[in-house]
């Protein structure tokens, strides 16, 4: 199984229970990631609550932007 596969059985399910007519479910973001024998081979996929697939490239943040969390990173760290 890749990690594209995954994220597929993953996003059809989110997608299913999401748009059900009964009581809204609580919202999860999931993050499937399979590592390639060098980064750029590397697969990162972001699953939203909505059941779509986003393919992220270099990191991925999970309940923030972005740009938030390289500020945040960089704050910490000292490094970009």
């Amino acid at each position: 199984m890749t990690a594209r596969g995954l994220a597929n059985v993953y996003a059809q399910t989110l997608g299913t229970i999401f748009s059900s007519v009964g009581e809204k479910p609580y919202e999860v973001e999931l993050v499937v990631a399979e590592v390639g024998e060098t980064t750029e081979q590397d697969q990162i996929y972001r699953l939203p609550h909505d059941g779509s697939i986003v393919d992220e490239h270099g990191s991925v943040a999970v309940g923030a932007t972005r740009s938030r969390s390289a500020a945040t990173w960089i704050s910490a760290t000292g490094t970009t």
